[in-house]
């Protein structure tokens, strides 16, 4: 299983970078006592976002035969939205109701120093609206009742 996991973390573009950062999710999650289905939609989240802009021109001339895409993305960028998507995900997994709650026991400052100074609340705040925007706020997909 772990070799085949390798495998496909060699082939996909990012995929080593999401299995650390699925990792880290983990082990906060695990932290701050919260369900672990968070890390989940957290992954989803990052994966359609990534994937919306994987919306390549195709380049083909009688010179060339590149494809170009629209959007290329650096670890921090990733890292980012990597974390901006999990941050998502903790808010929508609750009602906040509870005392317990995981989005009163994580919050924006949480993340802030989670990043230990990588991030500002400005940025993951921008990376939150620039999520929504192009999943065009369908953050998650349809569950059973």
């Amino acid at each position: 299983m772990c070799q085949a996991v390798s495998e496909e973390c060699s082939r996909h573009p990012y995929g080593e970078w999401r299995r650390k950062i699925c990792q880290w999710s983990f082990k906060v999650i695990d932290h701050f006592k919260i369900d672990r289905e968070v890390v989940s939609g957290a992954m989803n989240i990052l994966d359609r976002y990534l994937a919306s802009g994987n919306k390549c021109l195709d380049r083909r001339d009688a010179y060339s035969d590149q494809h170009e895409c629209l959007r290329t993305i650096d670890s921090r960028t990733f890292q980012l939205t990597a974390m901006t998507s999990l941050y998502l995900a903790v808010k929508i997994s609750d009602n906040g109701e509870s005392q317990y709650s995981s989005s009163r026991k994580l919050k924006l400052n949480s993340f802030v120093e989670l990043s230990r100074g990588q991030f500002c609340a400005d940025e993951i705040t921008g990376m939150e609206r620039t999520i929504l925007h192009e999943l065009q706020w369908e953050v998650f997909p349809p569950t059973p009742i």
